[in-house]
């Protein structure tokens, strides 16, 4: 009795053990070829009542051709079993898809049934179909659990450990849908709201620096004023931080727009004086002095800007011409996307640093929160300390940023070119 057979195996399944030898790490096109030129008169087309091997191209005749001819598809592909056998082994063996190179459907080959053969088949299958599926959750929930835990340390950077854990610990009380996990070992409840927000802090960082993000934070700002009730706290000093926050776009917008304004007009003061050096110096130039390009001006007002230069050649040794044209990049294009980023990251723990500069170097009644009575300043907080630092740095950073374009718009009519020491010229 016949063993059974599937008609289901494709490329990628188990290939069936064979002594023939198809054309070794060749494609078809260079075997048949190479074959062609074996194989004499091979060049032309069959002759009438023949039909040839696609594979060794030997001719056969029509009325007795081999019981094992074999015709896998419905355009000219034919050949012998053991022939075409071969071709699809080889192709196997090098992770190929076994179609017709003319037609380019798929071949199906016919094996004796086995069921661990087809269980191996059916479930490399399904693994090569979901892998990449989970390889990109995989993906996807470490980059969760790592910006999650980057939330916590921001929150604890900027506000502290206890503001951290306030911000988890719920602070509602019955029934909330946010409500509810436990912590066996405290007691605690967990605020699965402000779990879900964690994630979400680097996201929104790195937005923050960008120009679309007064299209969001203004908007929400609003939204936060409209429908928020402020009547209890609304003239209480110091204000909560959930206040300030709120009015931190419009102060960011109000800051960058001042910002912008002031700069215009001492850029077109420094390019007269620098019109005026030129001239006194008998090296008018020619055209108008430009203000160099510079970064865009504060987007931010909790803005940080990291200047990462990476291969820069040592002290002392000449910048090849890719270096210079690296640096010449840096000073034309303003922060380059890692900068972005890394600064964006990296901004609650500078805040957080300027703080604690501020709370060492001000007097302790300004910076140090009363025993028995709450904080009457911004300064006694640590958030507060943060946000007033964070301020004050980009505020002394664009100032040393103006100055900066001030001197290089001032050595502009100094610049000269360079005679390189070696020249090579022809006698």
């Amino acid at each position: 009795m016949a063993d059974p057979v599937s008609p289901t195996r494709y490329a990628g399944d188990a290939a069936p053990d064979s002594d023939a030898h198809g054309p070794s790490d060749e494609s078809l096109e260079s075997t048949l070829v190479e074959a062609a030129s074996a194989a004499p008169g091979s060049g032309s087309d069959p002759a009438a009542d023949t039909r040839r091997c696609f594979v060794c191209l030997v001719d056969e005749p029509e009325a007795t051709l081999p019981s094992d001819w074999s015709t896998p598809c419905s355009c000219s592909l034919e050949g012998h079993q053991e022939c075409l056998l071969a071709w699809v082994t080889d192709l196997e063996a090098q992770a190929k898809d076994v179609k017709c190179p003319v037609c380019k459907s798929p071949i199906v080959v016919t094996e004796r049934y086995d069921p661990a053969v087809q269980l191996s088949s059916f479930l490399n299958r399904k693994f090569s179909r979901w892998s990449p599926r989970i390889l990109l959750g995989f993906i996807a929930s470490g980059a969760l659990f790592s910006s999650s835990i980057y939330g916590v340390h921001a929150i604890s950077w900027f506000a502290g450990p206890d503001a951290a854990i306030a911000f988890l610990t719920a602070k509602t009380e019955g029934g909330s849908l946010f409500q509810l996990m436990h912590r066996a070992r405290h007691g605690q409840r967990i605020n699965v709201f402000n779990l879900s927000i964690l994630p979400l802090i680097a996201p929104a960082l790195i937005i923050n620096r960008m120009k679309v993000s007064d299209v969001v934070t203004l908007p929400a700002s609003l939204l936060y004023g409209t429908l928020c009730n402020h009547s209890t706290d609304l003239f209480t000093w110091p204000p909560p931080p959930e206040r300030v926050l709120a009015l931190y776009p419009a102060l960011k917008s109000t800051y960058f727009h001042i910002h912008r304004a002031l700069s215009d007009s001492l850029e077109k003061s420094w390019a007269a004086q620098a019109r005026a050096v030129g001239v006194e110096h008998g090296s008018e130039p020619i055209h108008d002095v430009a203000p160099p390009p510079e970064p865009a001006p504060a987007m931010n007002i909790l803005d940080l800007e990291i200047d990462i230069q990476i291969g820069e050649a040592d002290d002392g040794v000449p910048l090849n011409d890719g270096v210079a044209q690296r640096n010449r990049a840096a000073d034309n294009s303003g922060r380059s996307p890692i900068n972005l980023v890394v600064g964006a990251l990296i901004w609650p723990g500078v805040c957080y640093g300027v703080g604690e500069l501020m709370r060492h170097v001000l007097p302790s009644s300004l910076v140090n929160k009363p025993m028995y009575s709450p904080a009457t300043g911004l300064l006694q907080e640590r958030w507060g300390r943060s946000f007033i630092g964070g301020c004050l740095f980009v505020v002394l950073k664009d100032v040393f940023f103006l100055y900066v374009k001030y001197k290089r718009m001032m050595n502009r009519p100094y610049r000269r070119i360079k005679n390189s020491d070696n020249r090579n010229i022809r006698n």
